[in-house]
């Protein structure tokens, strides 16, 4: 290989991205659909003499909806007695189904998603929420559903977030070395999680008082510019790719293929 040729070949080895895989959560993080979740939450509570706060319910943020219940079940907060666990959980699946049409995408979601199926980035979700919950969730990413290669939800784990196996299970799935998958995540839970299962994370938060010291990198939202750049910058993922190929032919006095 000629002095020109190898000089090239270096150069696109740093435009490479530094991870080939996302595991993202989805709640809070591609979808907004937390709002559902807290009414579908205390409308289905009301039945039961469950009246809580929002701030209560914003307390156990990023918990599955088994957990949320047990949690409200263990402090006798169902008034009129709580209900069966199972006829629970199907009621608040029945109502999400029933409102799913307030469930939104995120900003700056579509953006990102192709920007990693033009990379050949690889993307799955890891949830808390049940499988026939999470489908009616995911559902609401229309076309970019198809970006998702598999999921895992509450039923595919022991234990939820911030348990760190179904980031264990979606990084074996994936087949490679975890250095080169990154979590997306919202929740302080899900950020321990991701920690805990030794892969690095990039927390989407606004809320302070939910910002985990665990996260790799923290932004607001991909649908601000500067935090989406901050977020291709971490991925290493150039931009102007081509430009800066160019700068560094002319810095380096390497000519272009096929000119003299």
């Amino acid at each position: 290989m000629d002095k020109q040729h190898y000089q090239l070949r270096q150069m696109r080895k740093q435009f490479m991205p530094r991870f080939d895989a996302i595991l993202s959560d989805v709640d809070g993080t591609l979808i907004d659909s937390e709002s559902l979740g807290k009414e579908a939450f205390m409308v289905v509570g009301q039945d039961y003499g469950l009246n809580i706060s929002s701030a209560e319910f914003d307390e156990t943020t990023g918990w599955s909806a088994k957990k949320r219940f047990r949690h409200f079940a263990d402090a006798d907060r169902f008034t009129s007695g709580a209900p069966d666990e199972k006829v629970w959980l199907d009621k608040l699946k029945v109502y999400a189904a029933m409102n799913s049409n307030k469930i939104e995408v995120l900003p700056g979601v579509p953006g990102f998603f192709r920007e990693m199926e033009r990379r050949g980035i690889r993307i799955a979700a890891v949830t808390n929420s049940r499988a026939e919950t999470a489908k009616t969730k995911i559902a609401q990413l229309q076309e970019f559903e198809r970006h998702l290669k598999f999921r895992f939800t509450a039923g595919d784990v022991s234990a939820p977030k911030p348990d760190p196996e179904g980031y264990k299970k979606g990084a074996a799935r994936l087949g490679i070395p975890k250095s080169r998958i990154v979590v997306l995540e919202d929740s302080k839970s899900g950020v321990e999680a991701a920690h805990a299962a030794g892969i690095a994370c990039i927390q989407i938060q606004k809320d302070p008082a939910e910002i985990s010291d665990k996260a790799s990198l923290v932004i607001g939202s991909l649908g601000d510019k500067r935090d989406f750049d901050k977020v291709m910058k971490f991925m290493g993922i150039e931009h102007n790719l081509h430009a800066r190929i160019h700068e560094d032919r002319r810095v380096h006095k390497i000519p272009v293929p096929g000119m003299r």
